[in-house]
């Protein structure tokens, strides 16, 4: 059976909500203000398929996709190449943080670093790529972990 990873749509920068956007240059927006701004943005998107929360000075925003699990991807795999929808889909995951990072710098959200995900549909809490301030610290078609990548848990 191989993945039609094709059929999965970018990662579409999410919009925040304009009242996130008003701080005053100067002015430091809290970061839960923001991560719920956020988190209302992206279920917009995603639906039920996200998560975001934050870890002392991260925020975890998590997305995962109908159909992309890591099972199915490796059983896509039939060569050492990478498909090029993966590679797109990385692409647009790195630019998505970016685009994030700088709504939350114009927000005036300060001092916080943004990891930017996506997840296993089977199990969201399985890292299929990982970056951090939008540089990939993360990917599981590169990886010779045997072991799952877990995304941190949020801190109840």
């Amino acid at each position: 059976r191989v993945i039609a990873l094709e059929r999965l749509e970018k990662v579409e920068t999410p919009e925040v909500p304009e009242d996130t956007q008003t701080a005053v240059q100067d002015e430091e927006l809290p970061v839960d203000t923001y991560a719920a701004a956020l988190e209302k943005a992206l279920r917009s998107s995603f639906g039920n398929r996200c998560s975001v929360y934050v870890i002392d000075d991260t925020i975890y925003a998590n997305v995962w996709k109908a159909g992309l699990t890591t099972e199915m991807i490796a059983e896509s795999l039939s060569s050492d190449e990478i498909p090029e929808q993966w590679v797109s889909l990385r692409r647009s995951a790195v630019l998505a943080a970016g685009s994030l990072i700088k709504e939350m710098e114009s927000s005036g959200v300060k001092d916080t670093h943004l990891s930017f995900n996506v997840a296993s549909e089977s199990d969201p809490s399985v890292a299929l790529l990982m970056t951090r301030d939008g540089a990939v610290t993360y990917d599981f078609l590169e990886t010779d972990e045997s072991a799952p990548h877990l995304l941190p848990s949020k801190q109840d």
